[in-house]
């Protein structure tokens, strides 16, 4: 009982890998460990932690931060490619006239 209370799917350090399916993604049997190796959800380490609600929240929290971070990179580039288009088209009708 107690050896499976520590497998890796119940492990702090262990992040699930998933596939995407049809219309939702798959979660997968096995996943990466803290180690950057993949391991099976069933297999068990030396590394085990506990995985309080306070790393999953930290976890998710970290996960929002980068996510807003690249959202407002993504804006970056795309009102840069804006002012470019719009150059470019500004360009053009003056020639054209």
């Amino acid at each position: 009982m107690e050896e499976d209370k520590k497998a890796c799917w119940n492990c702090r350090w262990y992040s699930a890998a998933y596939t995407k399916g049809y219309h939702r993604f798959d979660k997968q049997n096995f996943g990466m460990c803290r180690h950057d190796k993949c391991v099976q959800k069933n297999e068990c380490c030396t590394a085990w932690q506990y995985n309080t609600r306070a790393n999953m929240n930290v976890k998710r929290q970290m996960r929002r931060q980068i996510s807003l971070k690249t959202l407002k990179d993504v804006l970056e580039h795309l009102s840069e490619i804006s002012q470019i288009l719009k150059e470019n088209s500004d360009d053009t009708s003056f020639r054209t006239q």
